[in-house]
């Protein structure tokens, strides 16, 4: 398989677009908590916050590493 192939790109990215749909999938769950009237009651920052952010964190770290990789040429990898 040749390294620069269309299916190389879409193998060393596909971590990329999962953690991107992390993202966008954790703004909504925390937008939906924010404003349904009857979680908010319920909620802790505990439960209901620190598992979204944690995914967030983790989904950027990967991110980082792929920007490192390209734009940086893996300085400080």
């Amino acid at each position: 398989m040749d390294g620069r192939s269309i299916i190389a790109w879409l193998t060393f990215h596909a971590l990329d677009f999962t953690a991107i749909m992390v993202i966008a999938g954790c703004a909504i769950a925390i937008n939906r908590r924010l404003k349904d009237r009857g979680a908010i009651a319920y909620q802790s920052f505990l439960l209901d916050f620190t598992p979204h952010l944690l995914l967030i964190a983790i989904s950027v770290s990967g991110l980082m590493l792929t920007a490192s990789s390209l734009w940086f040429e893996g300085y400080m990898y």
